[in-house]
């Protein structure tokens, strides 16, 4: 099914913003899209353009970090997933043209769409660097031994959505480093420099 503009794919363009289903800031999976890729919380469309990268802006630098590492961890199980589609080798350079272009509409910059512009300069070489890279990771995650660490879609879908509320970002953090390491931490203790 291909999506459209009345489609409530994006946190842009959602018809209900106050709907307690899905709060403005909140990601989802979308499961009706065709494409694997589209399928991802981070992938929305504006306005009948897909956008690879739809992030709302928002938690901080901690909470950034706190979404953006549950992004990817999404990105690489679905990658894994997807070792024989047609396009894997492309998406990680598609993520990095998402997040040029969100830099681009937050300072409101119209990229130049001449061909042979510095800024289309730019944007293939970082497609031609990003699919050099996608390659070798897709190649690396066909490796059965490779060892990721397991998915828990929900759970890395709710540390994306904590880590664009500033309130919830630090504790979430704390708690997901904690998990991490094995160990409960404390506000009140340090971990132990080994």
């Amino acid at each position: 099914m291909r999506k459209t503009t009345s489609d409530p794919v994006s946190v842009a363009d959602r018809p209900d913003p106050s709907s307690p289903k899905h709060p403005p800031s909140t990601l989802r999976f979308h499961p009706e899209a065709e494409q694997a890729l589209h399928r991802l919380p981070f992938v929305g469309w504006h306005h009948g353009e897909i956008k690879f990268w739809d992030v709302p802006s928002t938690g901080g630098y901690v909470g950034g970090n706190l979404t953006g590492d549950a992004l990817a961890r999404i990105f690489l199980d679905t990658l894994r997933q997807q070792p024989d589609a047609a396009t894997p080798g492309a998406w990680l350079g598609w993520v990095v043209m998402g997040w040029m272009h969100h830099v681009f509409d937050m300072v409101g910059v119209k990229p130049d769409l001449d061909p042979e512009s510095r800024l289309n300069t730019l944007r293939g070489q970082v497609v031609g660097f990003t699919s050099v890279l996608s390659d070798v990771l897709r190649e690396a995650l066909r490796d059965s031994n490779l060892s990721l660490p397991p998915l828990d879609e929900a759970e890395c879908l709710r540390q994306a959505n904590e880590g664009l509320e500033t309130r919830t970002a630090k504790p979430a953090i704390i708690r997901v480093a904690g998990a991490r390491s094995g160990r409960r931490q404390s506000r009140r203790s340090k971990p132990a420099n080994d």
